[in-house]
């Protein structure tokens, strides 16, 4: 199994969006869902402001169960809630991931929304895809630190991605791993750091220029809108 691997430093539900049908990935790390296929894992680190505490602590994680260009994304029934709100969009507390829809030149065009500007459109786009993550586990806040015997820590330079490959009896035991460490809803963590279930991003008020989600399998996810760069 491929590891795909980054520190995350912005977690407002719109990368990854935790809303129904299914967790996606389709704004941000654009080398991760150019190059991820079905089957991968995407494991995301904390980054420290998020987590100043522990920086192997994990933030999320997924497995990929479909790969879907931008375009085929912004059509596909399913995910039509993840629009902006005056796209159809139906919001649960996260923010829109399906922004970009195909133009009459063949392009794709951002779309008016409270996610990303358009200074990251050219980052978005380059991604090609939208990666949908049927099973993924949400740790949020909570000090669930991954064993340095998975050798999967990202140390030294933390910008970018990286990516490894595990054998089967790896993949078990750390699919064991998150299994038993996600957080449950009712679980304390540590003094200070709220639950998932209560996880919260403060709101920012930002305004929108003009332009030419979560069922998971563990742990459910209130977020609200933020506008920043990833």
């Amino acid at each position: 199994m491929r590891v795909w691997r980054y520190v995350i430093s912005v977690d407002g539900g719109g990368a990854p969006n935790f809303e129904p049908p299914a967790t996606t990935l389709t704004v941000c790390k654009p080398r991760i869902r150019e190059q991820a296929r079905a089957g991968n894992l995407v494991i995301a680190f904390n980054g420290s402001a998020l987590n100043p505490r522990e920086p192997h602590s994990v933030r999320w994680a997924g497995v990929v169960s479909e790969v879907i260009p931008l375009a085929g994304y912004w059509k596909d029934p399913r995910f039509q809630g993840k629009k902006p709100a005056r796209f159809g969009g139906q919001r649960h507390g996260g923010s829109p991931d399906n922004i970009y829809r195909p133009a009459a030149d063949g392009w794709l065009e951002q779309v008016d929304n409270d996610t990303h500007g358009p200074d990251s459109t050219h980052k978005d786009i380059g991604g090609k895809n939208a990666l949908v993550l049927a099973r993924c586990w949400y740790f949020g806040r909570a000090l669930s630190v991954l064993p340095p015997n998975f050798n999967l820590r990202i140390t030294g330079a933390r910008r970018g991605h990286r990516w490894s490959d595990i054998d089967g009896a790896t993949w078990e035991e750390l699919e064991r791993w998150l299994d038993e460490n996600v957080p449950k809803p009712s679980a304390p963590t540590e003094p200070g750091l709220e639950p998932p279930s209560m996880y919260r991003e403060p709101r920012r008020k930002v305004g929108v220029p003009g332009t030419h989600q979560s069922e998971q399998s563990n742990s459910i996810v209130t977020v609200t809108a933020l506008r920043r760069r990833c």
